[in-house]
C-alpha cells in the first residue's frame, strides 16, 4: 500500500499507470474483496452493463443520452479515454473535477491495501466508489475487455447488453469465437434481462445462457430495426417507433441502446427519442473534421470495425484519391484490419505511436501492396507528407487506435 492524500491528480494517473496491465490469478476475488470494503456491490441505482467486441462505448453514449432526456440522474464509466482521464467517469453528462478522483483514488488505495489490482481493476472501483457517493438513478457500466473477469462484472446489473462478438485481444480472450463468446456472456445474469445483438450467437453460448436461467431477447428474434432511405423504425413488443432521424453512428448501436431502454419499465416518449438521435456526434468515431479535403477520425483497430469503416467510406463516394494515416497496437490483426480498405486507398502512411504497445510501422507495410505505403516516424511526419498531396476532392482518413486518434488531435489542435 502507498497512500499519499497529498498526491496531485497528475501525480496519481502517474502512479497508477505503473499498476500491470495483465490479471493474475484469482485477480477477480481481489476486486470483489476491494469493492465490498468501499461498500459499492449493493446499490439501490438501476444498471445497465455493455459487453461487446464493438460499438459498446457508442451505445452507452446513446443510453446516457436518452435517459438524461427523460430526467433521470446518469453516471456513465467507459474506457479507454481519447484525450483525458477524466472522460471515462461522467455524472449527468459532465466530467467530474479532479479533486473528486483523488478522493476517490485515496480510498480505493486504502481499501485494497497490499492486494494485487491491475490499472483497470483500481480505475474501475473508482469509478464505482464516485457513483456509490452521487445519488444517481441509473448508471451505465462499458466492459472493458471480455466481461466475465472483467472489473465491472463485480457489479449486478439489471440488464446486461452485448453489442457484437468477433475476433480481438486473441491473446487474452481466445483465438476463436466460442471462446470469446464464452468470456463476453460472463456479465449475464440468471432471471436477468440481456439484450444481445449479435447476429450469430454461437449455440454453446445460447446453451449456457438459457441453463443458467438468463432472460434473453435476440435481435431479429425479440427486437427488430430497419432502415428506409432517409430514416429508420425500431419495434418490440413494448413499442413501435417510426420516422426516426438516421444518427450518424453504427445503427444497430442505436437500436441495441432503444432494446435495452425499452426493457427497463422506463416511460418512453416518442418526441424525445426522436430529437436525441437528431445530433448524436461521438468523438473519434467517424468523426469528420473538416471538408476540402475531408479529414476523417476513427478509433477502428479491428476487422469488424474497419468493415463498418469501409462503408461508411464508399457510401461517401469520393471524387478524389483517399489517403489513409494508420497506427496499431501490439497484438492486432494486421492482414483483416487493413484488407478491406486495400481496394480504395491510394496510399498508406504506417506510423509509430508513442507509447511502448505500438505495433512497428515496418510490420503493417508487409501486409500492404508494393509502393504504396510510407514508414513514418510519427504522426507529425506523416500529417505532413500527406499534406504535400493532397486535394480538395481528397479524403485523409487517421485510424487504427484510440492513441493514433488522440496524437493527431493534439497535433492538429496545438
Amino acid at each position: 500500500m502507498n497512500v499519499n492524500k497529498n498526491r496531485s491528480f497528475f501525480e496519481w494517473i502517474n502512479y497508477i499507470k505503473e499498476f500491470r496491465f495483465d490479471v493474475q490469478k484469482n485477480h477477480f476475488k481481489n476486486i470483489v474483496y476491494v469493492a465490498k470494503k468501499l461498500g459499492i456491490l449493493n446499490s439501490n441505482m438501476f444498471i445497465y452493463i455493455v459487453g461487446g467486441t464493438n460499438g459498446k462505448g457508442t451505445t452507452c453514449y446513446i443510453l446516457e443520452k436518452i435517459l438524461l432526456k427523460h430526467g433521470y440522474k446518469v453516471g456513465l464509466y467507459t474506457s479507454p479515454h481519447l484525450f483525458r482521464y477524466t472522460e471515462r467517469v461522467r455524472i449527468n453528462g459532465v466530467e467530474l473535477e479532479e479533486d473528486l478522483h483523488i478522493i476517490s483514488f485515496n480510498n480505493v488505495e486504502i481499501a485494497r491495501g497490499t492486494l494485487f489490482l491491475t490499472y483497470y481493476d483500481f480505475i474501475t472501483l473508482s469509478a464505482l466508489y464516485l457513483f456509490k457517493h452521487s445519488k444517481l438513478d441509473i448508471i451505465i457500466l462499458e466492459v472493458g475487455l471480455g466481461g466475465r473477469l472483467d472489473a465491472t462484472n463485480v457489479i449486478t446489473p439489471n440488464i446486461s447488453v452485448i453489442t457484437n462478438i468477433s475476433l480481438d485481444h486473441i491473446e487474452i480472450l481466445g483465438n476463436n469465437r466460442h471462446l470469446i463468446s464464452i468470456e463476453k456472456i460472463g456479465i449475464l445474469r440468471s432471471r436477468k434481462i440481456a439484450i444481445i445483438s449479435e447476429t450469430n450467437f454461437s449455440r454453446v453460448a445460447k446453451k449456457i445462457v438459457y441453463k443458467n436461467n438468463v432472460k434473453i431477447r435476440l435481435i431479429h428474434q425479440d427486437w427488430f430495426y430497419k432502415k428506409y432511405n432517409n430514416f429508420w423504425s425500431f419495434m418490440n413488443k413494448y413499442h413501435c417507433f417510426l420516422n426516426l432521424p438516421l444518427p450518424n453512428v453504427p445503427l444497430v448501436n442505436a437500436a441495441t441502446a432503444l432494446a435495452a431502454i425499452s426493457e427497463s419499465e422506463i416511460v418512453l416518449n416518442k418526441y424525445i427519442i426522436k430529437n436525441c438521435f437528431q445530433d448524436i456526434s461521438i468523438p473519434g468515431r467517424f468523426q469528420v473534421l473538416s471538408y476540402n479535403p475531408k479529414i476523417i477520425l476513427d478509433v477502428a483497430h479491428n476487422s469488424c470495425a474497419v468493415n463498418y469503416l469501409f462503408g461508411k467510406l464508399v457510401n461517401m463516394k469520393v471524387l478524389g484519391k483517399i489517403y489513409v494515416i494508420i497506427g496499431l497496437l501490439k497484438g492486432k490483426d494486421i492482414l483483416n484490419i487493413v484488407t478491406p480498405l486495400v481496394t480504395i486507398v491510394s496510399f498508406w502512411y504506417c506510423v509509430r505511436l508513442n507509447t511502448k504497445r505500438s505495433i512497428s510501422p515496418r510490420k503493417i507495410v508487409q501486409f500492404l501492396p508494393i509502393n504504396s505505403s510510407e514508414i513514418c516516424v510519427n504522426i507529425e511526419y506523416a500529417w505532413r507528407k500527406v499534406q504535400n498531396i493532397v486535394s480538395i476532392n481528397d479524403v485523409i482518413l487517421i485510424f487504427g487506435s484510440f492513441f493514433t486518434v488522440r496524437e493527431i488531435y493534439k497535433f492538429l489542435i496545438n
